[in-house]
């Protein structure tokens, strides 16, 4: 499971790493080490954020989109979320959250 919580920004620095939040370079860093590991199965991604920046999403989306083929990825929604309209743009084939399983 990799928490994507806070405020997404696109690296840490030092408010992310003060008040919290979601730096991509290093989720990016945690999906592609989930993904190299042969002892993970399936990779759930756990939402819990507002959204962030506008720069570098695109990016992610694009890595989560080539690794589908790999591993099953999961994206979980259970409390506070970007608009899930947004995070189908992450190119993850489901999605489940605390009301509903889509």
């Amino acid at each position: 499971v990799i928490p994507v919580s806070g405020v997404i920004t696109g690296s840490m620095d030092f408010l992310t790493y003060v008040l919290g939040g979601t730096a991509l370079d290093i989720l990016a860093k945690d999906f592609r080490t989930a993904l190299e590991n042969s002892d993970i199965r399936a990779i759930i991604l756990d939402f819990d954020s507002p959204g962030g920046i506008a720069v570098g999403p695109a990016e992610m989306a694009d890595m989560i989109f080539n690794a589908r083929g790999s591993k099953p990825i999961i994206s979980y929604v259970g409390r506070n979320c970007l608009p899930r309209q947004q995070i189908r743009l992450l190119h993850i084939r489901r999605l489940c959250s605390a009301a509903l399983v889509w």
